[in-house]
């Protein structure tokens, strides 16, 4: 099962480079882990004028809590990678990407196209 959270903080719009996130998704991340599962997270941004979805690396729950990362801290580094993905200009600049950015992978939202991307999101891959 997947689930997908928006957690930006919109008080003053919706921007192009993202401000914050509210931090409380992480206390749903640590109410699913205290049974020892692990959850995958995967930072995205939506491109409304290239109508493109990219969305970045797997990150694991667990590597944040080793890192012993407060939950503020977890919010702004994804917050931080979405950011860097909504700067990607074209599909040539995102397969061009650096080694630590090679999981960046994006979608044209196109018809058609949707189910295949959904599908790709519930199976992780």
């Amino acid at each position: 099962e997947s689930i997908i959270i928006f957690p930006e903080d919109s008080t003053l719009g919706y921007l192009d480079e993202l401000v914050g996130f509210h931090p409380g998704f992480v206390l749903l991340l640590n109410q699913y882990c205290k049974d020892g599962k692990d959850v995958p997270i995967y930072a995205s941004y939506y491109q409304k004028k290239q109508n493109r979805f990219v969305m970045g690396k797997k990150f694991m729950y667990s590597d944040f809590v080793k890192q012993n990362l407060t939950k503020e801290e977890i919010a702004e580094v994804l917050k931080d990678e979405c950011n860097r993905l909504g700067k990607y200009k074209s599909d040539e600049e995102l397969n061009e990407k650096k080694p630590q950015e090679k999981g960046d992978r994006a979608w044209l939202l196109r018809k058609g196209r949707r189910r295949a991307f959904l599908r790709t999101l519930r199976t992780g891959g």
